[in-house]
């Protein structure tokens, strides 16, 4: 049986208000209302929580991705953990495992937060977030998985042992871009065990987190994340409208509306900042996934990116529901 603990202490979420910054100022009261932590029976049935840590080197050749989501009414979880290793691809995705004692919902407004999942595929996320003015956040994630060497695995276990071990610390306070879900961009330590050896590499990290009703995986969207020095853009559409942020040296700014290309080995892309700004560019694909997602699969590339504020890395996912 895998289960899952949880380890809480309140705090208050907020990005900061700086030349055109993003706004939010969720106070404790309306953060425990948002979020209070209920039992299982007083959660809608689509209700559903997760929490992802990704990063990878500047040039894209090494990188991991860990994810966890949880489904409390449904009383399962899934697992998914990719690391590549130059031409080496390590990838796996595991549905159906169980809660174990985990009930109700993480309460994400907590200073100290840790999602567990204990089993033969193992994981565990933890995080702190600072209530001092700088509101900085460090984390760590460890998944222990067996997985299949290939960039398109099949649903389930493989039979290859997989250890990713990371350390994470944000460049800038947690963004909170919609209802339920935060992200923030950093820096990321990573050692990769795999049956070839250790691997170890640094450089730049993506935290995520994301609680609320969800009946399915998700909607169609075309999701944008990438990060250079002192500088990184999220950037999603969905048909209901576009949301992200750009991080632009100390300021991050919201985003309003999001043009890409369709899918292609190199995807044009404009995206236009709540200030009036205009950030244009191009994605060059470096590698291609894809992830066993609900009895679909979710396609995902690496993405080398020259634009007008400067170089960035990091992928662009696709996911289209009535398409894959």
């Amino acid at each position: 049986m895998i289960g899952t603990h949880v380890n809480r202490r309140q705090f208050t979420v907020w990005t900061a208000a700086a030349s055109g910054g993003l706004v939010l100022d969720l106070s404790l009261e309306a953060a425990t209302r948002l979020f209070h932590a209920g039992s299982q029976a007083e959660l809608s049935p689509t209700y559903a929580e997760s929490v992802q840590l990704a990063g990878m080197t500047r040039d894209g050749a090494q990188e991991i991705s860990m994810r966890v989501a949880r489904f409390p009414r449904r009383g399962d979880a899934t697992l998914w953990a990719t690391a590549c290793l130059g031409d080496n691809v390590y990838n796996a995705a595991i549905e159906n495992l169980g809660l174990g004692d985990f009930k109700g919902r993480t309460q994400v407004e907590d200073e100290t937060v840790r999602f567990d999942v204990v089993g033969t595929d193992q994981a565990v996320f933890s995080r702190r977030l600072s209530l001092t003015p700088s509101g900085m956040m460090k984390g760590s994630a460890k998944v222990s998985i067996g997985a299949h060497q290939t960039a398109d695995p099949p649903t389930g276990r493989g039979p290859h042992a997989l250890v990713i071990e990371a350390k994470f610390e944000s460049s800038h306070q947690t963004v909170k871009v919609r209802p339920g879900r935060s992200e923030v961009m950093g820096r990321i330590w990573a050692t990769v065990r795999t049956p070839s050896g250790v691997n170890k590499f640094q450089g730049f990290g993506k935290w995520h987190e994301q609680v609320g009703d969800r009946p399915r995986f998700a909607s169609a969207f075309t999701y944008l994340g990438v990060m250079g020095d002192r500088i990184g853009l999220l950037a999603v559409w969905l048909k209901a409208g576009a949301f992200g942020y750009a991080r632009l040296g100390n300021q991050t700014i919201p985003v309003k509306t999001v043009v890409i290309d369709p899918i292609g080995p190199r995807r044009r892309f404009r995206v236009e900042l709540d200030n009036g700004r205009v950030i244009e560019g191009e994605a060059v694909t470096k590698r291609a996934i894809s992830t066993p997602v609900e009895g679909s699969r979710r396609p995902s590339t690496t993405v080398m990116v020259k634009s007008d504020i400067g170089p960035m890395v990091g992928n662009l996912n696709d996911w289209d529901p009535d398409r894959h």
